[in-house]
């Protein structure tokens, strides 16, 4: 009884990997799925955007996505003229905090960013782009607007 309720899941489990996870030769015999106009060209938006992501981060850093969304945030805040501090940080790169954490101190290592006190708070540490992540952030911002707008 033991032994069928344990092969019965397995092959429960073995069947949905099979479904996730088809084999070369099973991808060749399946039928196309009925089209989804609206969203395919959402989702070839989305995958220009990483080719740009990857093709022009490669040149600089390996960056990942929270480090870029770290980047990107701290850009943003920089434009309305907001203190972005470490804690801030660690949320705009939605990981958990310890990740966040590392990335950050990858960015400040790799000369990204900087790392300051806070003058209103001294418990607080602020993080600031530099010139050069500066520059790099809107070549890459002016890099994703022309592939938006078909160019490139």
């Amino acid at each position: 009884m033991k032994h069928d309720r344990r092969r019965d899941a397995f092959e429960r489990k073995m069947a949905l990997d099979r479904a996730a996870f088809p084999r070369s030769d099973e991808m060749s015999r399946r039928q196309p799925t009925e089209g989804d106009p609206e969203r395919r060209p959402v989702a070839e938006g989305i995958l220009r955007f990483f080719d740009v992501a990857n093709r022009y981060w490669a040149n600089y850093a390996a960056m990942s996505a929270p480090e870029l969304s770290i980047l990107m945030d701290l850009y943003v805040n920089e434009q309305d003229h907001r203190p972005v501090s470490v804690g801030d940080a660690c949320i705009a790169a939605r990981v958990p905090s310890t990740s966040a954490l590392r990335s950050i101190d990858g960015l400040i290592g790799s000369g990204m960013l900087v790392r300051c006190p806070d003058p209103r708070d001294s418990r607080r540490k602020l993080l600031q782009l530099t010139e050069r992540s500066r520059a790099l952030v809107r070549g890459f911002v002016d890099e994703v607007g022309a592939q938006g707008r078909g160019r490139s």
